[in-house]
C-alpha cells in the first residue's frame, strides 16, 4: 500500500519511545485525559437523566411507530449536545498533548500556558480537520470499510502537522498525506498496536469494575484505566510526524504560516541514564539530577 521509497520506521521503536517520554513525565498528560474523561461521563449522566427511557408500546393495538418518531426528535438536541461537547473536549485533550509531545521532542522547556493559547488559537482548525477527517473516515468505513482504514492511515498525522507546522486545514491534511506515503503498512500495524491497548484497557476496567456493586465506583476505573493509556495515542504520533519529516525532504505549501529550513532535523529522544530524564539535544549535565550525560548535539542534523 501506498507509493514511493520505502522508508525505515520501526513501530516497536516508536511505541517505545513513546511509553518512555509518556512515562518519564506522566502527571500533565494523564490529567488532561482524566479531566477530559471525568468532564464527557458527567455529562453523559447529565443528558441521559433528562432522556426519556427507551420503552416503546409492544401491545398489538398500539403503533410503535409514532412513538419512535417522538423519541428520536426528543432526543436529537440533547445528542447533539453531548457530541459536539465531548468532540471539541476529546479535540482540545488530544491537541494539548501533542504540543506537548512536540515540545519534548525538539528539546524546548514545556510551557503548558503558552501551549494552552495556541491550541484554543488553532480550535477552529483543529475542530475543522477533525471534522473532514472523520467524516470521509466515516463514509469510506460505510461504503467498503478499507476505504476507512485507508483514509484513517493518510490523515493520521494531520494534527500535529496543523499544530507543530502552523498550517492551514487543507495544507494539514496534504502534509499529513505526503508524509504517510510508502508507509501505509508501517503506520496501520502502529495504529493497531495503539487500538489493542486501548481495548485492553477498557477490558481489564471492566473485568475490575465487577468486583464492585456501586456503578460509581465501576465508572471511576473505567475513567482512569482508559485516561492511563490514551496519551499514548497523541505522543506516538506526534513522534511518526517527527521521524517521518526528518526521513523526507522539507518543502513549501501555499498554506503555510510558517517556512522549513534546510537541513531537516532528524528526532533523537535522549534520556539521562541516571534517573531518566528527558533530555534536550545539547544537555551536557541533566537538569533533574544534575549527572553529567554526553552530549548529543552531532546526531541531530544531517549535514
Amino acid at each position: 500500500m501506498g507509493s514511493g521509497s520505502a522508508l525505515k520506521i520501526s513501530v516497536t521503536d516508536i511505541l517505545n519511545t513513546s511509553f518512555s517520554v509518556y512515562l518519564s513525565k506522566m502527571k500533565f498528560s494523564f490529567i488532561v485525559f482524566l479531566a477530559m474523561n471525568s468532564i464527557n461521563t458527567i455529562l453523559t449522566s447529565f443528558i441521559t437523566s433528562f432522556l426519556q427511557r427507551f420503552n416503546p408500546p409492544y401491545s398489538p393495538e398500539s403503533n410503535s411507530f409514532p412513538w419512535l418518531v417522538d423519541y428520536v426528535v426528543s432526543a436529537i438536541p440533547a445528542f447533539s449536545i453531548f457530541f459536539l461537547t465531548t468532540w471539541v473536549l476529546t479535540n482540545l485533550g488530544l491537541s494539548l498533548i501533542v504540543k506537548w509531545a512536540s515540545d519534548i521532542f525538539e528539546g524546548k522547556e514545556v510551557d503548558i500556558k503558552s501551549g494552552l493559547s495556541l491550541i484554543f488559537r488553532l480550535l477552529k482548525d483543529i475542530i475543522s480537520v477533525s471534522f473532514l477527517t472523520g467524516a470521509l473516515i466515516m463514509l469510506g468505513l460505510i461504503l467498503l470499510v478499507l476505504p476507512g482504514v485507508i483514509l484513517a492511515i493518510i490523515f493520521s498525522l494531520s494534527i500535529p502537522a496543523l499544530i507543530i507546522e502552523r498550517l492551514k486545514v487543507f495544507g494539514s491534511l496534504k502534509r499529513s498525506k505526503d508524509l504517510t506515503d510508502g508507509t501505509w503498512w508501517k503506520i496501520s500495524l502502529l495504529l493497531l498496536a495503539i487500538l489493542i491497548l486501548f481495548a485492553a484497557a477498557y477490558f481489564f476496567a471492566e473485568l475490575a469494575s465487577s468486583f464492585f456493586r456501586q456503578k460509581f465506583a465501576g465508572a471511576i476505573i473505567t475513567i482512569v484505566a482508559v485516561s492511563l493509556i490514551e496519551p499514548v495515542y497523541p505522543i506516538s504520533i506526534t513522534y511518526l510526524y517527527y521521524v517521518l519529516r526528518g526521513q523526507k525532504p522539507a518543502y513549501r505549501l501555499v498554506e503555510a504560516r510558517a517556512k522549513y529550513v534546510q537541513p531537516t532535523r532528524k528526532l533523537e529522544v535522549k534520556f539521562c541514564y541516571s534517573c531518566g530524564q528527558v533530555l534536550p539535544y545539547d544537555a551536557i549535565y541533566c537538569p533533574n539530577c544534575g549527572a553529567r550525560v554526553a552530549a548529543i548535539s552531532d546526531n541531530l542534523y544531517d549535514t
